[in-house]
């Protein structure tokens, strides 16, 4: 899994990420995710199989939230599907803030219940405003057998 330990800024996605949580004293940790769940960068997590669940699980509300989002997030323009911003889950203990970061890629982050969403909501879309262009995931291929 690339980026799955903290690699002291090395890598630049990593290092953007590791901004974002240093920043934030309530913010736990941050991944870059692809939008089929892979892990592309993380930052504060050093169990790789928790990042590669955190993947699996972003990948998957996102997906049911942009389902959601085309029938009932209905604006003015009837052609034109509702979109996902933001989302937001509370856990009992933890607050979990996903996002889009760029084409086919994902921003999710682990912050504290204790958290003020709107200090974290900005951080994160701060951050994902100034790199979005580097922070999409390539597509994959497929080389044929």
């Amino acid at each position: 899994m690339a980026g799955a330990q903290n690699t002291g800024g090395t890598d630049p996605k990593t290092w953007l990420l590791q901004g974002l949580v240093e920043r934030n004293a309530r913010i736990r940790s941050a991944a870059l995710v692809t939008s089929d769940g892979l892990v592309q960068a993380v930052h504060g997590l050093d169990d790789t199989d928790t990042a590669d669940v955190l993947a699996a699980t972003v990948s998957g509300l996102y997906s049911l939230a942009r389902g959601a989002a085309a029938r009932i997030d209905t604006g003015p323009d009837p052609h034109q599907d509702g979109g996902v911003r933001q989302m937001i889950v509370e856990l009992n203990h933890t607050l979990l803030f996903v996002c889009a970061a760029g084409d086919r890629a994902h921003l999710a982050v682990v912050a504290d219940r204790d958290a003020d969403p709107a200090v974290v909501g900005y951080e994160t879309a701060r951050l994902v405003r100034r790199v979005r262009t580097h922070l999409a995931a390539p597509a994959r291929t497929t080389v044929a057998p």
